[in-house]
Order: C-alpha cells, then structure tokens, then sequence
C-alpha cells in the first residue's frame, strides 16, 4: 500500500515532532544554497541567512554550527538529513497511531486519511446509541451536493487613524460550533415539486422542519455583503441580483432578514437530530486541557475540523491498480475502456499506473445534507 502521511498528519514535520515528542527530532538544512555546480561541496557551514527558511533563530544556528568541528560535507550533510526526515516521519506515525488507539482503541492501519479517521473514531465512539444515519446517493446525492458550497470567506483591508487602537478577535472552532449546537438534517421525509409554500396541506410540514431547496433567489440590488452563493463557471460567486440554485432551507430563511427573496421550484424536507454535540464536545475539552505543544492538542485540533466534511464525500471517487504492461490491454477491456483515466496512465518501467471508475460502484457511507447544512 503506498499511503501520503500528509492526508493523514495535515502539518510541517518539524511541529509534528514537537507534538508527538519524537528522538529522532528533524534537523535544519541550507536548501537554498544548494545548486549544480556544489554538491561536492566541503567547507565552512553556509551563512545563517540559507536556513532562514526553516524560521530559526540565530542561536539555533549557532547551536547547529557547534556540531561540525572538522568541516561540513553537504554530500554528506544532505544525505544524514534526508535520512533523519525518514525516521522522524516514521516515529511522528508511530506516537500518532499510538496515542489515537489508546484514546480511541481505533488503529490509524485502516484510515488512509484525517477524515476517515475522523469518522471511524466517530462510528466507534461518539456516534448516538441505536441512531443509524441514512445514505444518500444517486439523484438525491446529485441534487444535494449543488448546495455544499463550502465556507464564506472576505478579504477586508482595515484603515485606522493614527495611533488609534485596533482589536483583534479570533473565533476559534467555527465549524465544530455549528455541529455541537445546531440539529442537522436526518431522515428524509418527503420530496415536493413546486411552491411547497402554496400547498396548505404540507406548508406546516415544511415550516416546522429542515430541508434542501431549489429555489429562484431575488438578492438585494447593490447589498453590501451578499451571503447567498451561486456558481458561476464553476466557482462559488456571492452577488446581487437573479440566481438559481440548491440551498439549505436554514440559510435561506436566515437570508430573509437581509432582504432576501426566493421562489421555491423543488425540494426535500428533512426531519432533525443531534448527531455530534458529544463528539464534538468530548473532543473539545481535551483540547481545552492540553497544553498547545502535546499530542493530544494536535490530535483534537485535526479531528474537529475534519470530521464533517467526510460525510460530503463524492461518491464516484476512482481507484488506481498497477500492472504489468503486457497485461494492461486486456485490463482495460475488463474494466472498459470509459471508465478508464486516460489522463492517469504513468509508465514506470514495465508496469503502468492508472486510474479508473468501477463498474459496480458500492454505496459510500455518505450523507452530503449533514456536510453542507454545516
């Protein structure tokens, strides 16, 4: 199996080994000196400004400098750091796995990345005794993914008169907060065509509860901060004016107070639990009680935010075999030749590297509503 340890440990590998206090602790190196004409290189250490990279400070270079009394070899050097990455990698990996199995009794073997490990620490421990949440695939998949449009994110630029005070507030935990305090969307209790709104016997049905909408949306001309998204050209644009689109039912009711009007077309309503409040709040508090440089910090950082997004996963996601390129033919005429990603095919001596969508595609434990309504 070849894994990337960066889908699972999202972080530098040098604040990895504080966290997870390794002894083979990764060391410093002049990248930037490097070049084709000295890689025989012997002599004096390069200048402290080629380790200005890694953010140190002087004396830290200084310290790595008292370790060469005869020289320094940067064949030599180079080869001792690529080394000591490996160990260090290999230790970070090993601490995690630990750590995650004797907090969680879950092992790290079985979860190639954050947000599978996430939901199988989710599934083994947190989830709400007998609840079983619903997969959603195929068409009502497709429709409900076109409201999962991420986060909402300004760039503003701050002017203030000199010698003003400026403050500065950071909201920590964001999405976590919406999954401890707000009821998601669970059950599906029907699907309607049309303004639900003009039908008298379901308009209480879909006032009381949650749902998914495809909806005419009619923003303000000339809002200031619009908050209701819509793709155009494949990105997500936040504008005044006439758009359609798949929106979360609480979102669009939240946009009414900003003079937002819409038209219902089609829709899914949706009954709702409590699904993560004591996930998120288990977690939460061992954050709370940790100090910022352990493992256990690190760890309920990484599994609040990745968790919620796991349930958003495209389900037509491909797989990749290696063969022997004799046999690669008669493979692509097994699997057929549509489902194969030509753009994927890598030759590696005698074998090939590719990628393909299987035929029989199994249901992935997915629930895009729970994803997108956070």
């Amino acid at each position: 199996y070849f894994r990337d340890s960066m889908l699972l440990l999202p972080n530098s590998l040098s604040k990895l080994c504080k966290s997870l206090n390794v002894k083979n602790f990764k060391s410093i190196f002049p990248h930037s000196f490097v070049n084709a004409e000295n890689l025989n290189y012997k002599g004096p250490i390069p200048s402290y400004e080629y380790f200005k990279n890694y953010k140190i400070s002087e004396n830290e270079y200084l310290e790595y400098k008292n370790n060469f009394n005869d020289g320094w070899s940067l064949r030599d050097e180079a080869i001792k750091y690529c080394e000591l990455d490996c160990k260090s990698l290999a230790e970070v990996i090993d601490n995690f796995g630990n750590q995650i199995y004797e907090n969680y009794k879950v092992s790290i073997d079985k979860s190639p990345t954050l947000p599978s490990l996430a939901f199988r620490i989710f599934r083994t421990c947190f989830i709400p005794k007998d609840m079983k949440i619903p997969i959603l695939s195929d068409q009502i998949y497709q429709r409900i993914s076109q409201s999962y449009y991420g986060g909402h994110c300004d760039l503003y630029i701050p002017t203030n008169e000199a010698n003003e005070k400026v403050y500065l507030y950071d909201v920590n935990s964001l999405f976590p907060f919406q999954m401890a305090s707000k009821l998601m969307p669970f059950n599906i209790i029907g699907y309607f065509k049309g303004n639900i709104l003009n039908m008298d016997e379901y308009v209480n049905l879909f006032k009381q509860n949650t749902g998914f909408i495809k909806a005419k949306i009619y923003a303000p001309i000339g809002i200031k901060h619009p908050i209701i998204p819509f793709k155009f050209n494949g990105r997500s644009v936040y504008g005044d004016g006439t758009f359609t689109g798949w929106y979360f039912v609480d979102e669009l009711r939240n946009a009414e107070k900003f003079g937002y009007t819409y038209d219902i077309l089609e829709g899914y309503i949706f009954n709702s639990a409590d699904i993560f409040s004591n996930y998120v709040n288990e977690i939460y508090k061992m954050k709370e009680s940790s100090s910022k440089d352990s493992a256990n910090y690190l760890i309920a950082k990484l599994l609040l935010n990745s968790l919620y997004g796991r349930f958003g996963l495209n389900p037509d996601t491909p797989e990749h075999m290696f063969v022997s390129e004799d046999k690669f033919e008669a493979m692509c005429e097994k699997i057929g030749d549509h489902n194969i990603l030509h753009n994927t095919i890598v030759k590696l001596d005698n074998c090939v590297l590719f990628g393909f969508l299987p035929k029989f595609r199994r249901h992935a434990n997915i629930n895009v509503s729970i994803a997108s309504a956070i």
